[in-house]
């Protein structure tokens, strides 16, 4: 796996909004990204969260073109915890730092406490980078997609 990329620390925080102007294909141009991508999912996300709760997600990529891919996820609300090697967190925000062979697709396994949810619904942004290994930021395919849940009002306001 070669070691060099366009941003050798991982992506810069932000830059799975698609809506960002420094999204993830500020640097990988090369082709028009894929919105609303079905080789993106993430398990285990509830769909009623409940504040305080912390969920083991796993976020999951399968393209047969990327050689290597690296991820970055933002939530809405709530905090992210990395539990694994080469994944950093930063409050709402997570992101690879290094990238991992694609074979058969990839998988991250994140913790995320669902935390001050209120009645607000809850969107993660995430995109993948699916790379050709060359080191360079050509030839290099974006995936977006967005993930909504709504927490469960009783259990939310029962905390409080």
């Amino acid at each position: 796996m070669n070691s060099t990329s366009a941003s050798p620390g991982g992506a810069p925080w932000g830059a799975a909004n698609p809506q960002s102007s420094l999204n993830c294909t500020a640097c990988h141009f090369d082709y028009e990204a894929i919105p609303d991508s079905k080789s993106l999912s993430i398990r285990g996300l509830p769909v009623a969260p409940v504040t305080g709760s912390t969920y083991e997600l796993q976020v999951s990529f399968k393209d047969t073109d990327a050689i290597i891919a690296g991820f970055q996820m933002l939530a809405s609300a709530g905090q992210f915890g990395a539990s694994q090697k080469h994944i950093e967190t930063t409050g709402s925000s997570i992101r690879s730092t290094r990238p991992v062979a694609n074979i058969n697709g990839v998988a991250w396994s994140i913790l995320w406490t669902a935390q001050d949810l209120a009645d607000k619904k809850v969107t993660f942004y995430l995109a993948v980078t699916g790379a050709n290994d060359d080191g360079s930021p050509l030839g290099d395919r974006i995936h977006f997609r967005s993930f909504t849940v709504t927490p469960d009002k009783d259990r939310a306001n029962a905390g409080r």
